[in-house]
């Protein structure tokens, strides 16, 4: 029994084999072609090479039709050339993680010829060591993207470009990180011998940190998100009229504001810390809100003309929060800032805010000091400040505050003029059978 299973197993096993081994017995008709695919569809892109893209008098390797291109090892540069001169639109290149090398007296990693070009992609590799721009695009390149990129150690980083993600330009000599663009994602411009990025754009997770000027410079409307600005030897933001920030850093700057922006801007859950110079800056009809600024060497937070609201400006160099005109400041912290807590001049409300502790390098610092005329000051808590309420103007409205230990003495808890409309002034004794609702509450004394 035992031999006869064996053989039938050994049969069936004979029968599977022969099955396995067997071509077609009625295979197509027609001539036999091969079913391998080809070079091109294994590879349906363009290498570049002496054979595909000649060279010219100034380029190493010239593309010149439209399609996709990508590199098959490093490329070194020529004295007056460039590695790859793009001169056709609809181009792609890949630099397939290699690197293209500059050498002395060459121009730049990549270039576009004199006429004008659109719709080009540069991606995927590091451009290092040019005399000129590490890629030099210009004004002459339309809708141009650039991807993955480390443009490292060459004059200038990248002039031109519309499209930026996921870019590093850092240790370019004398040319900045980026000149031109119109969008930036994650990208860093890192120890570049001018701006880290010069553009009116849209900047989303970016960071400029260590560069010779300022770090983000935009002379018209941008809009930035989550992006950081530290330890640059400018501004942190520089931005032109209507400009959004929100959520952004600006810290350790060192000639300059950490923000500053241009009219009708707002800047919304930014930190501007330790510059030298103003912590935020804003021009005529600008909001800032829900900021904080620490330790900077002039104000905390200043507008021209605007709303603050929510903030916190602590420990810096002048006066905590600032405003010239036709200004609310409200909800906001003003603590141990070396000037006034909050000042405004005229047209303006100072509305439910807390000083606390302002003055001590002043030769007088107030929580809150009304310079002008047309005020209403409601609401605020000043204490442990040189003066809690300095009203040098006339014809404000001052009620509802409260005023409490100002240098010790009662009569610095408010400095009045005459001409202004204060509320009635209660203390602890009086507060119940005080009927006011425009109370002022502090000790009796108003000199």
């Amino acid at each position: 029994m035992y031999a006869f299973s064996r053989g039938i197993g050994v049969l069936i096993l004979c029968v599977l084999v022969g099955r396995a081994g067997a071509g077609d017995l009625n295979p197509p008709v027609g001539p036999i072609t091969p079913t391998m695919k080809t070079l091109v569809e294994v590879e349906p892109r363009i290498a570049v090479t002496a054979v595909n893209t000649p060279g010219d008098a100034d380029s190493v390797f010239k593309i010149t039709s439209p399609g996709s291109y990508y590199l098959v090892g490093n490329v070194t540069g020529a004295a007056g050339k460039s590695a790859v001169e793009i001169a056709s639109d609809n181009v792609t290149l890949d630099l397939m993680g290699f690197d293209l090398i500059g050498v002395g007296g060459a121009v730049s990693g990549v270039s576009v010829d004199a006429d004008l070009h659109e719709n080009i992609v540069i991606r995927n590799g590091r451009v290092r060591d040019w005399p000129g721009y590490g890629i030099g695009l210009g004004p002459n390149a339309r809708n141009a993207v650039l991807m993955d990129l480390h443009i490292v150690n060459n004059f200038g980083g990248v002039v031109g470009g519309t499209v930026f993600a996921r870019c590093i330009a850092r240790g370019n000599a004398g040319g900045g990180g980026f000149f031109g663009g119109a969008q930036f994602t994650d990208c860093q411009a890192i120890q570049n011998g001018a701006v880290g990025y010069t553009a009116s754009a849209t900047f989303e997770r970016c960071l400029a940190q260590s560069n010779s000027g300022t770090g983000f410079a935009s002379s018209g409307s941008s809009t930035f998100l989550s992006c950081t600005a530290v330890g640059n030897f400018g501004a942190g933001f520089s931005c032109g009229v209507t400009s959004t920030l929100t959520d952004c850093v600006a810290a350790g700057n060192t000639s300059g504001d950490g923000i500053a922006v241009g009219d009708h801007s707002t800047v919304t859950g930014c930190v501007s810390r330790s510059n030298v110079g103003r912590g935020i800056f804003a021009g005529s009809g600008c909001v800032i809100d829900d900021c904080q600024a620490v330790g900077n060497t002039g104000d905390g937070i200043a507008v021209t003309e605007g709303n603050i609201t929510g903030c916190t400006s602590r420990s810096n160099g002048s006066d905590g929060i600032s405003a010239s005109s036709r200004s609310i400041i409200q909800r906001c912290t003003a603590l141990s800032n070396s000037g006034d807590g909050v000042q405004v001049n005229s047209g303006s409300r100072v509305v439910d805010n807390t000083c606390d502790g302002n003055g001590p390098a002043a030769a007088t610092g107030s929580g809150v000091h009304v310079l002008g005329n047309d005020n209403r000051v409601e609401g605020n808590n000043c204490t442990n400040n040189d003066v809690g309420f300095d009203i040098a103007g006339g014809a404000n409205l001052i009620r509802g505050n409260f005023a409490r230990n100002n240098t010790g003495d009662p009569c610095n808890n408010y400095v009045v003029v005459a001409g202004n409309w204060f509320g009635t002034l209660t203390n602890d004794t009086t507060l119940n059978t005080d009927k006011n609702p425009h109370a002022n509450f502090g000790p009796d004394c108003i000199p």
